[in-house]
């Protein structure tokens, strides 16, 4: 019996070899490389679109949150929903504050980027050896930061709450299990 197995042997390492080949390429060939997906469209926002690898780069942030955790399949599908909101509701601000022409003057923008710094002779060091393409970066990121914030003022001015939906609300989020 043992020698007839032993005959075979060559055979079963064969199809092991072939099918650990085969899923090694099923598996992680067939990932999509992301720089193919620049021009894929995964949301339109009136007319504004958000490209499919913003959105995987959004919902790669949010699972590197869980990271050393089991993330089950329901909550990868919460994880995506919860980015595609989120970018959603982004782009709905960046709108609202483009139509509000909301802007940052010059001085906002250094007052914002410096206060992410310990002190002002680390700014300055970090200027002096920052490239050009740095600083416009910081620049832009914090302009929409700033235009974005911004435009939040007037949406939740224009949102009236009855005291009944707020009573819902807070029973909703503050539940108490009966013990």
């Amino acid at each position: 019996m043992f020698s007839y197995l032993r005959s075979k042997m060559k055979i079963v390492f064969l199809i092991v070899a072939v099918a650990f080949l085969i899923t090694i390429f099923a598996f992680w060939g067939m990932d999509i490389d992301t720089s193919q997906l620049q021009g894929s469209v995964a949301f339109t926002v009136n007319g504004e679109d958000i490209s499919i690898r913003t959105f995987e780069e959004t919902v790669s942030r949010y699972r590197d949150q869980y990271r050393g955790q089991d993330i089950s399949p329901e909550m990868g599908r919460h994880i995506r929903k919860q980015a595609a909101e989120d970018l959603i509701s982004e782009k709905l601000l960046e709108q609202k504050a483009a139509d509000l022409g909301l802007y940052a003057t010059k001085e906002e923008l250094k007052g914002h980027v410096r206060i992410k710094f310990p002190s002002e002779d680390v700014y300055r060091a970090y200027l002096q050896k920052a490239s050009g393409g740095w600083w416009q970066m910081m620049e832009e990121e914090t302009d929409h930061q700033i235009r974005v914030n911004r435009a939040r003022g007037p949406i939740a001015d224009g949102v009236w709450v009855s005291d009944s939906e707020w009573i819902k609300i807070i029973n909703d989020l503050y539940w108490e299990a009966d013990v």
